[in-house]
């Protein structure tokens, strides 16, 4: 795939993220999940679906609406990263 995989994962009342690149390397951070971060990461999941299916039907990586797209995910995984670090 021409693009980073990420997998968001709870374990033990911890939240993982990684980028499947970086082999066994995780970001933890302490889980009390709050409704909002299951949104996002709910959101999160949605968005990188729409996205694999845009590149899937052809689109070019390079195209205005699968930039637009990827930026999009790209602030919300931002968001779901910083928001975990203040409920900590």
């Amino acid at each position: 795939m021409a693009f980073l995989e990420y997998q968001l994962l709870t374990y033990r009342k911890h939240s993982q993220i990684r980028e499947q690149d970086f082999g066994k390397r995780w970001l933890t951070k302490h889980a009390k999940k709050h409704n909002s971060l299951n949104l996002l990461e709910e959101e999160i999941h949605s968005l990188r679906r729409k996205l694999e299916q845009m590149v899937l039907d052809g689109k070019e990586m390079t195209s205005d609406d699968v930039v637009e797209l990827s930026t999009i995910l790209d602030r919300k995984i931002n968001e779901y990263m910083n928001n975990g670090k203040k409920s900590r």
